[in-house]
């Protein structure tokens, strides 16, 4: 969504969160995923539903950039993309302040995330 949005001009704010953020720091970021084999190409367990098998073999097919590769790209485009993570979720995940800011555009409490999204523009939690 983000891509899109950057794409036609538009500023977006990513809010990263706990578990998005713990994975992006970690350079897991794809791994975090939507689907039972996320990162484990292939290996899709026997007792996911048909749905999940459906939409594995779907990403499979695709051959999807991954998460990263696309954020990249947004930043690359005629909008603004902005990475804000969230301070709270920093410290219940040990991260350091200086080690997260070096790979964020912004570290922000809850107050900050929402002043900034109030309005029209393009914002996406994780």
């Amino acid at each position: 969504m983000i891509a899109t949005a950057a794409s036609t001009g538009r500023t977006c704010y990513l809010f990263l969160f706990y578990h998005a953020l713990g994975s992006f720091m970690a350079g897991a970021w794809d791994e975090m995923g939507l689907t039972p084999s996320a990162g484990r190409r292939g290996e899709v367990p026997t007792d996911a539903p048909d749905w999940h098998r459906t939409l594995d073999r779907s990403f499979d097919l695709a051959n999807l950039p991954s998460l990263y590769d696309v954020l990249e790209r947004a930043r690359q485009g005629d909008g603004e993309v902005l990475v804000y993570a969230c301070s709270n979720s920093m410290q219940f995940l040990g991260l350091e302040p200086g080690d997260v800011s070096r790979r964020v555009d912004a570290i922000a409490g809850l107050a900050t995330m929402l002043e900034v999204s109030s309005g029209d523009r393009e914002i996406l939690y994780l």
